[in-house]
């Protein structure tokens, strides 16, 4: 698929034809490599960003926890809305999984398309809701009893097969290593090695250098079950 292609594969899937043609219209396109930060945690930069190709990793941190990894994103998913919203610090980081190709859209690109189409505001409070829901499924899934079914949770989320908008397509290659999975599971390394371990024994994963692929993800699901 090309870039545009890749851009309406979400959440301007579910906007105006006229208006998602609209609002690419106005955005440019960058390239940053793995490594770099799109934008950075606490930054007041105001632009608007959707994912044309590549993966981003979202970071967060909050009541003075060290920065960890939240979340990745593929091609389709749109995010930094909120200072087009509200002014305030972003409260989480962007930075480039892989290389990337991102769209970008200005604070006051934004603004003029919206004075001129004001249903904009609605589909940026859509998205929102989208980016609520993503968040409240992961902080409930934080609360699995079982380290294996947060393990699995967690896999799932990351590849974008669970608590994502359902036209993105999943992304079975994560780039990311035993620590951050651990991290997200709220586990230690140890006890989150010896389950990927058996997961991968069982023909779910694959166990790679900074990397970890899903070979099962309907056995992970059933895991997030039992």
């Amino acid at each position: 698929m090309n870039d545009t292609t890749n851009l309406k594969a979400g959440w301007l899937s579910d906007v105006p034809v006229n208006l998602a043609d609209r609002l690419t219209g106005i955005g440019r396109l960058i390239d940053i490599p793995r490594g770099q930060a799109v934008f950075g945690l606490g930054s007041d930069t105001s632009e608007f960003y959707g994912v044309a190709q590549g993966v981003v990793r979202l970071e967060v941190a909050a009541n003075g926890n060290e920065q960890r990894l939240g979340q990745f994103f593929g091609p389709g998913f749109w995010f930094g809305e909120l200072r087009l919203i509200a002014e305030v610090p972003r409260l989480m980081g962007a930075v480039a999984a892989t290389d990337v190709r991102l769209m970008q859209i200005t604070q006051s690109g934004f603004n003029r398309l919206a004075n001129e189409f004001p249903d904009l505001w609605r589909c940026i409070a859509l998205l929102s809701a989208q980016h609520m829901a993503m968040a409240i499924g992961a902080a409930d899934d934080l609360m699995l009893s079982s380290p294996e079914k947060r393990i699995a949770a967690v896999l799932l989320r990351f590849a974008g097969r669970r608590h994502a908008n359902p036209a993105i397509q999943p992304n079975d290659t994560i780039p990311v290593t035993q620590q951050e999975i651990a991290a997200a599971a709220n586990m230690s390394r140890a006890s989150a090695g010896n389950i990927l371990r058996q997961m991968a024994a069982q023909g779910q994963i694959t166990i790679e250098y900074g990397a970890l692929l899903i070979r099962d993800p309907e056995a992970l699901a059933a895991t997030t079950l039992n």
